[in-house]
């Protein structure tokens, strides 16, 4: 059995936590309310012999969700063949893919002035130089980046 809790992206959202921008009144804008969350995504793994040889790899993501991103809920399938070569020597095949998971960050709406009005925003890239509508493709949307592994090993035990 395998559990990781904060796993994968909800580890890659903790610098995220501690950003922030002063706004042009000179206040701080923390990006803690946005990026933080109560419950992290916490995945689940187990391995169901099923052969002496073959195991089946399953298990689940519980997802996560903040004001302004969500991962998704998960689900991890795969197998894994072993198989001793000559004594005390083992190869092993391990293969899984994770179907969901997906890190999707939701944009913010900011008040550019009279000039600029209301527009929609990339929330961590507000008062970067760039035009708000050019921040909306450095939105976060990403799949695990762990989806799909293949793993081989050999073993000597001595």
């Amino acid at each position: 059995m395998e559990v990781k809790y904060d796993a994968d992206y909800s580890k890659w959202m903790s610098p995220v936590r501690h950003g922030g921008f002063e706004a042009s009144d000179g206040t701080w804008v923390s990006f803690r309310p946005w990026y933080d969350t109560t419950v992290r995504n916490t995945t689940v793994a187990w391995m169901t012999q099923i052969h002496p040889d073959v195991g089946l790899i399953w298990g689940f993501g519980t997802g996560e969700r903040g004001a302004k991103y969500v991962i998704a809920p998960s689900l991890k399938i795969g197998g894994i063949y072993q198989k001793e070569i000559f004594k005390n020597g083992f190869f092993s095949l391990k293969a899984t893919t994770m179907l969901g998971g997906k890190l999707k960050e939701k944009s913010c709406v900011g008040y550019y002035g009279e000039i600029g009005g209301y527009q929609e925003v990339n929330c961590r890239m507000a008062v970067s130089v760039l035009a708000p509508a050019d921040t909306l493709p450095y939105l976060f949307k990403e799949r695990p980046y762990n989806h799909s592994q293949v793993m081989l090993q050999f073993t000597q035990r001595f």
